[in-house]
Formats: C-alpha cells, structure tokens, sequence
C-alpha cells in the first residue's frame, strides 16, 4: 500500500482541502502510508474494529466475560468514552475507566494507554470539528456499499492513483445524479422532511430546462435545512394572525411617529 501511494501521489495532483477526512481500521502500514501521503488530512478509526481487538485482547490474557463486557461498555456503551458530547466528558469518562479496570486489578491498562484511548480521543477530535462527519462512532460499515462499487469497478485490480480517482469521480458523479432523481421522488434517495420544499412533480420537471433544473438542484444543495421561524402579525383583538412583517399591516406610504411627538398642521 504505501509503495503504491509513494509512487503515484508524488506525481500526481490531488487538489485535496485541509478538512480531508480519511478513515480506516487499525492497519499500521495503511494508517502510516495515508499519513505519509496525505499530511494534511485527518485520519479516524473505525469503532468496531477497535471494539473487536480490545474484547479479543482481553480473551487472549484470560478476562472473564463479564468483566470484558463491562470494560467495552464503559468504552463504547451509551455512556461510554466513545460517546462523549464534550471534552469534559470525555476525559471524565476516560478517568472512570482507568479506575474500575485498576480496582479490578486487570493488566490492560497499558493497551489502553497505546492502543485505545488514543484512537478515540483522535476520532473525538475530528467529529466534532468536522460537520461533514456524523455526530456518531464511525466505522467502516458506513462506505461499504460504494467500497464495493469501487471494487467492482476496477475489477479487484490494484490500479494507480490517477486511475483510482477517475473511478471515484465516477462514482461520485452517479450519486450525485442519484441525489438530483430524488428532487422528483424517483432514484435511491427520499427527501427528509426538512427538504420536502424542494419536491417538483415529475410531470413538471419533465417539462422544465436544463437551466431550470440545475437551478433546483442547486438551490437543493444550498439549503441546510435549518428553516429560519416565519415572523407573524396578529390583530390587537388576537381574532386573526398572518405570516410576514409588521410591514404588511401598515398603508401605503405609511410611517410610524412617536405617540408623544405633536403634528404640525400640513397648511398654516
């Protein structure tokens, strides 16, 4: 892996930002060889893998099960280390760990130490800096179906980098179509609540231009789907409530006065 990358990355441009997310499982040569050929990017570990080699690490030194389960629930459990929402907590939560696995006098706590927490506090990290990845424990089972895509495209072949990226630009440019079909309810995709806005009938969007329908489309993509509150105007009677501005109730050519300030009368 990291001969591929050394050959084909140091002849290659990859225009890749500073906010790069790669993730892996635990591999030392494919951590060492993304890290080595990608410097900027930050690098996550998938949770079940690093769930996995801890409950067999504790299998292989004889932990008994019940003391092993406890062990991974307070590291990946509802209120586990994996699961901290702050800083605080998350140190707080590495602190009870330590001291239940040494009052149970368990010989982990130097694999905790190297192998562990260190990979969880680097996930921690880069999830809640990063907003493009999910408010959860990552783990490879996330991009396995466009994985095997990817596999299947290039034939399980190892193939260089500038052809890798084509395959992947290729695909990306698949899900993106995938994502445009869902504007008019077809294709893998459903629109979530907080865009239903955007749906076009199929009839009407069969209809519609090029240049109406990348218009839709990117209006679509620049939406959050943080829906600012409307601001309404109810009656001083409170029998009827509008949407809009205060705006909408006044006259036209209307302004407002202080109710103290005296009026001159328009004529002398």
């Amino acid at each position: 892996m990291r001969c591929a990358l050394a050959t084909d990355v140091c002849s290659t441009e990859l225009r890749t930002g500073a906010d790069l997310v790669i993730g892996s499982d635990e591999e030392r040569a494919l951590v060492k060889a993304v890290r080595d050929s990608f410097p900027s990017a930050s690098n996550i570990f998938c949770s079940l893998h690093i769930k996995d080699n801890l409950r067999h690490h504790m299998t292989q030194i004889g932990i008994a099960q019940d003391i092993r389960e406890k062990v991974v629930a307070l590291v990946f459990g509802t209120d586990g280390v994996a699961t901290s929402a702050d800083e605080s907590t998350f140190e707080s939560r590495v602190c009870s760990l330590f001291q239940y696995v040494r009052q149970a006098n368990l010989d982990i706590v130097p694999y905790l130490q190297d192998r562990i927490v260190p990979k969880l506090q680097t996930n921690f990290s880069v999830i809640s800096k990063d907003n493009n990845v999910g408010k959860h424990a990552w783990n490879n089972n996330n991009c396995e179906s466009v994985n095997n895509l990817l596999k299947l495209s290039v034939d399980w072949k190892p193939r260089r980098v500038a052809d890798l990226v084509e395959h992947i630009n290729d695909l990306v440019k698949l899900q993106y179509n995938d994502l445009r079909r869902s504007l008019f309810g077809q294709g893998n995709y459903q629109l979530a609540p907080a865009f239903q806005h955007h749906y076009i009938p199929y009839a009407r969007w069969a209809k519609m231009s090029q240049e109406g329908r990348d218009k839709a489309f990117n209006n679509f993509m620049e939406d959050t789907g943080k829906r600012q509150e409307q601001k309404t105007v109810t009656s001083s009677d409170g029998r009827l409530t509008v949407t809009g501005t205060n705006k909408i109730a006044r006259k036209k050519n209307q302004c407002r006065r202080p109710r103290s300030e005296r009026t001159q009368p328009k004529h002398k």
